[in-house]
């Protein structure tokens, strides 16, 4: 929803398939903060604080690797030799036809 405000505000003029008012995008965003901060308030929890771990690490590893760009490609090539394996997915090699 924060893009949506956001891409509404400094791309005003760019043609979108759908509109809707701008009260809705904020009601929703309201109510996202409220159900992902209430439960912590209301019963506070390690497995909470375990949630909001992941989440920072998740901002930290997007800022470092995604914004800034700076990926080792030797990790990189890694991970993707680890995912491969383990998900059994390898990109096809050559024009196949089935």
């Amino acid at each position: 929803m924060v893009a949506l405000l956001v891409l509404r505000k400094t791309q005003a003029h760019k043609h979108r398939p759908y509109k809707v008012p701008t009260a809705v995008p904020c009601f929703v965003l309201l109510l996202a903060i409220f159900l992902s901060v209430f439960p912590i308030v209301h019963d506070p929890s390690i497995k909470y604080l375990i949630a909001v771990g992941l989440m920072v690490i998740g901002i930290f590893v997007y800022t470092i690797f995604v914004y800034y760009k700076k990926t080792p490609t030797y990790i990189l090539s890694k991970f993707t030799f680890v995912t491969q394996v383990l998900f059994e997915s390898v990109p096809p090699s050559g024009n196949r036809q089935d």
